[in-house]
């Protein structure tokens, strides 16, 4: 029989079944960026024994009529060894967990998405496989992302992209675009980038964290020493921000704008190109752009950032499909159908 217990201390958690592919959103500090956003952070250890089976990170997200519903994100983590009554005990786990709250359903995409074939149609049998139009939310990670692999020379890097996005680079340079590293000082930025996240916000239709989140972000990362924000200028104006988190040998675009003032000088690209080239400076071997459409309906008006993206080079990684544990049936199907209905106005 397997054991859970809470792990209340984010350093005894991050301790815990020791993988080096443990995504960061397993980790404490990407808990401790929730709580600025009054969401309720929960971290849980399940072991054998002696020996270590899983250990997850669940966080509450509040919807409307006083309800919640809790997601792990990118997890739970599992052992290579998972013994053949973990699905079972871990759906008593999350029941138990869920009743204790006012969540319709317990979210998660298992990391690592999957062990054998066997072992996903275990996993179907014993949760319900998302609604693909329940998908869509900025709090859940995204199926697809896109990677590069930078253990390569800048010369290599340049050779392998798309010619258009490489030329734009040059343009950007004899255009008299500038890029700068911020290494330390990262919550001084954090006005300037604030401003541009509002305005590619306001462009491109999608909501933000309160300043007060970003903020806290960025001090966190300066404790921390991994992360780094590049910047584009022209004269005296930012154009385009980027904040890049380092994790392992992976650096990660977590969030970033830019201003719809010289755009014909191409300062993403050069953004981009500058927060690549730091990546390697740093050792990292994978430079991660985030969330891309896969070529579904799901993600389809990311398709425009997508293409800029690919234009790199790089692949696609494909993350497993979201599993929920339904607590509350009847206003799980309200949920999911109120998810279609908004789904038919981004058609």
């Amino acid at each position: 029989m397997l054991e859970c217990e809470e792990i209340h201390d984010g350093v005894a958690f991050d301790s815990l079944l020791a993988r080096t592919d443990i995504p960061f959103t397993q980790r404490s500090f990407y808990g401790e960026w929730q709580k600025v956003l009054g969401r309720r952070v929960r971290r849980f250890y399940m072991r054998e024994g002696v020996n270590p089976v899983a250990r997850f990170q669940i966080i509450s997200y509040a919807i409307p009529a006083g309800f919640e519903y809790l997601y792990i994100p990118h997890g739970p983590v599992v052992s290579d060894s998972m013994p053949e009554t973990f699905l079972g005990e871990f759906k008593k786990t999350l029941m138990a967990i869920a009743k204790e709250s006012k969540a319709l359903f317990v979210r998660f995409d298992l990391f690592p998405p999957f062990i054998s074939k066997n072992f996903e149609k275990k996993l179907q049998e014993s949760f319900h496989r998302a609604a693909p139009v329940s998908y869509r939310s900025s709090f859940f990670q995204p199926k697809f992302d896109w990677v590069l692999d930078i253990a390569k020379t800048e010369e290599e890097l340049l050779s392998d992209m798309h010619q258009k996005t490489r030329y734009n680079i040059g343009l950007a340079k004899r255009r008299g675009v500038t890029t700068e590293i911020i290494t330390s000082g990262l919550p001084n930025a954090v006005d300037t980038l604030y401003e541009i996240l509002l305005e590619t916000a306001r462009r491109d239709g999608f909501s933000l964290h309160p300043k007060k989140y970003y903020q806290s972000v960025l001090e966190d990362s300066e404790r921390r020493q991994n992360a780094f924000l590049a910047t584009a200028r022209y004269g005296d104006t930012t154009l385009v921000a980027h904040l890049v988190l380092i994790y392992g040998k992976t650096a990660h675009y977590l969030f970033g704008g830019s201003r719809a003032e010289h755009r014909n000088r191409m300062p993403n690209h050069l953004a981009h190109w500058a927060s690549i080239c730091e990546a390697k400076r740093r050792s990292c071997e994978i430079y991660n752009f985030g969330g891309v459409s896969g070529g579904d309906r799901i993600y389809k008006d990311w398709e425009p950032l997508t293409y800029f993206k690919q234009r790199f080079g790089g692949r696609m990684v494909e993350y497993s499909d979201f599993y929920d544990l339904v607590a509350r049936p009847i206003f799980y199907h309200s949920y999911v159908a109120r998810k279609r209905y908004q789904s038919l106005w981004r058609l």
